[in-house]
């Protein structure tokens, strides 16, 4: 069975002024729809940081998993 799936794209991260808590900005590549999602300030780091590029000195817990799924040929 084939599911139906949408790709999105990170747009940006905001903070919400209210809460003071990240928010990421997901962007539909089809339409123009766009999904805030609310994060901790934790994986928000770790999304800037892949973002820019940045290589910390050690792997992080995401680049484990990441890593995991390619070796064993796993789709996420």
């Amino acid at each position: 069975m084939k599911e139906n799936m949408i790709k999105f794209t990170i747009k940006g991260i905001a903070l919400d002024e209210e809460t003071q808590m990240p928010i990421v900005i997901l962007q539909s590549s089809e339409t123009s729809r766009i999904i805030p999602l609310w994060i901790g300030p934790f994986e928000a780091s770790a999304i800037i940081i892949e973002i820019e590029g940045v290589r910390p000195p050690r792997p992080l817990t995401h680049d484990l998993l990441s890593e995991f799924f390619l070796k064993h040929h796993y789709k996420l």
